[in-house]
Formats: C-alpha cells, sequence, structure tokens
C-alpha cells in the first residue's frame, strides 16, 4: 500500500466533504451523506461500526448550527467561514474520536493514531492537511451541487 502522506498529515477528506455539503445545502439533507460516509470509514478502517457515522453527524449538525448563523449575512466571507468552519470539524472530529477510544479503551493503532493527535502537533498538521484538500474540493463539490440542483428544478417544473 502507498501513501503520500506522512502518518499524521493524512487529510480527512469525508470529513471536509460532509462540512462542505452541510454548509451549501444543509443538515436536513446531508444527515444521509454522513451517515454512508461514516459507515464507509468504519468499513474501510475496521473501527468499531458507529464512530465514524456519529462523528461525522455530529460534526455536520454543528457546521450546519453555525452556517445557518454566519454564512446568511456576507457572500464575500463565505470561503473564509468554509476555512474556519474546516478547522473547527477537524478538532471536534478528532476529540470525538479522543472521547471514544478513551472511554471504550480502544488499542487499534488507527484509532490511537486519530485519538492522540488531539494533544499533539499533529492537530496542527491534520488542520493544514484539511484545508489543502478544501481548497481543492471545493470548487468541483460547487459544481456538481449546482448541476443537480438546476437538474432537480428542470424535473420539478416538467412535472406540473
Amino acid at each position: 500500500m502507498v501513501n503520500f502522506f506522512p502518518a499524521l498529515m493524512v487529510p480527512d477528506v469525508l470529513l471536509v466533504v460532509v462540512a462542505l455539503w452541510t454548509a451549501r445545502i444543509g443538515f436536513e439533507k446531508t444527515w444521509p451523506r454522513a451517515i454512508l460516509a461514516g459507515l464507509m470509514l468504519d468499513l474501510i478502517f475496521f473501527w468499531p461500526p458507529g464512530v465514524n457515522i456519529i462523528s461525522l453527524v455530529v460534526v455536520s449538525y454543528l457546521v450546519s448550527f453555525l452556517a445557518k448563523r454566519f454564512l446568511i449575512s456576507q457572500k464575500g466571507w463565505k470561503f473564509i467561514f468554509l476555512v474556519i468552519l474546516t478547522v473547527i470539524s477537524t478538532i471536534i472530529l478528532h476529540l470525538i474520536y479522543y472521547l471514544v477510544s478513551t472511554t471504550l479503551l480502544l488499542s487499534e493503532n488507527y484509532m490511537k493514531m486519530g485519538a492522540e493527535s488531539i494533544f499533539s502537533i499533529g492537530i496542527i498538521y491534520k488542520i493544514m492537511a484539511n484545508l489543502v484538500i478544501l481548497f481543492v474540493v471545493y470548487w468541483p463539490v460547487k459544481k456538481v451541487e449546482d448541476f443537480l440542483s438546476m437538474f432537480n428544478q428542470s424535473v420539478i417544473s416538467t412535472k406540473r
């Protein structure tokens, strides 16, 4: 298996995508995607079922809570606020990993690595990696969502 990232700098791609979806279309439409993304992560990394599901749904809800309050006012500040949301969601995700791993006394290497990075310099590396992913993923996700919303509007208008 080839890994292009150092151990502490592996980005949380699904976290960034779920946070973007939530900021763009809201928690009501994003929570099924967050559950599916969490289930995929649990199956891929062999973590206890539900750890990533709960983590991504909680992060999605908090992003939605903050986005409804702050993304309405200024359009120019939207991307800067998404950067702040990515930083907050990364910290919250790893805090949840830490709480789950200490509560359940898990000894799996992946869980420990994710949990221990919250109290070390590793969280800074995670945040930087997630911000790089945000810059790479933001415009493709925006284009796909705009395309799908245009498609949904044309389907709805033809039904009437």
